[in-house]
């Protein structure tokens, strides 16, 4: 695995997934209700849309070979929806207003979602839909619930982390999101194949197209 590869997993949706779950529990336990259900909503949603794009290019080729788009790139947009809110709900020094915290969380994103284009898992295309999806939930989570309240203490967060990144290195990988789309997208379509980038270039090469 490269090193590009594993920064990437911080972004999969199996790891940022049940985050957003437990902070959204958190931010309910707190009294933060609509703070919690409108992060549940808007995250859910915008995995629904990453998906629905991708399998709308696996199962019917729906893409841009001029833009190198396939689909929305998952790791992206996990990670530019749930990193800022991590540093949201940290806010150290006890300062509410502290950004530095914030800053390093969509640092920590923007980090996630070059990698995708490095390992050359997404076009940057791709990459840019994602980070602006991302950052929408988190947008939308505080434009609906207002700012997030202090939850977590950095110690266990940077605990959290390294064992985050430590896991996939040290064992086999889960199963992906990734492998679960391309079964849909074969069943949908009725296809014995997915369509791939190469099929999306070649078409757009040919005389006529």
């Amino acid at each position: 695995m490269s090193a590009w590869t594993a920064i990437g997993r911080w972004g999969q949706v199996e790891w940022v997934a049940p985050a957003v779950l437990a902070i959204a529990l958190a931010y309910l336990v707190r009294g933060r209700d609509r703070l919690g259900i409108a992060l549940l909503v808007a995250f859910f949603v915008a995995v629904l849309v990453t998906a629905a794009t991708k399998i709308a290019f696996m199962a019917w080729g729906l893409g841009s070979a001029a833009l190198d788009f396939t689909g929305i790139s998952g790791h992206a947009m996990c990670a530019a929806a749930i990193y800022p809110l991590v540093g949201a709900s940290l806010k150290w020094n006890g300062d509410p207003g502290s950004r530095v915290p914030v800053a390093l969380g969509s640092a920590i994103a923007l980090i996630i979602a070059f990698s995708r284009v490095e390992a050359r898992a997404h076009s940057p295309s791709e990459v840019v839909v994602g980070v602006l999806l991302g950052a929408a939930v988190a947008w939308a989570a505080v434009r609906r619930g207002g700012r997030p309240p202090r939850l977590l203490q950095p110690l266990v967060v940077a605990a959290a982390m390294l064992l985050i990144a430590a896991w996939p290195a040290a064992s086999e990988p889960i199963p992906n999101a990734h492998s679960v789309l391309t079964r849909i997208a074969l069943v949908v379509s009725g296809r014995a194949a997915v369509y791939t980038r190469a099929d999306l270039h070649r078409a757009s090469a040919q005389p006529g197209s």
